[in-house]
């Protein structure tokens, strides 16, 4: 989605979740959001390959559980800003 687009969310308190085929573009990403006191979560994988589709729709699915629990029992702030 972007540099850029990640840093005004994060800004915003919302929770990114970086997937990146090489180590460089996840480390940028972690300091421009953890620099905006957001939650991010980085996954090294490369798209191209069914098995890492699979995984990571997989992780994804399971932190986006994991986010709506804790937010639905007031332990997250609201996104909205």
């Amino acid at each position: 989605m972007g540099r850029v687009a990640a840093r005004a969310l994060a800004s915003r308190g919302a929770h990114v979740i970086g997937v990146a085929r090489r180590g460089s573009e996840l480390r940028w990403l972690a300091q421009d959001v953890s620099a905006h006191d957001a939650a991010e979560l980085l996954h090294r994988c490369d798209l191209i390959r069914k098995p890492s589709q699979e995984e990571i729709v997989h992780r994804v699915e399971n932190v986006t559980n994991e986010l709506c629990d804790h937010n639905q029992h007031g332990n997250l702030p609201s996104a909205r800003g």
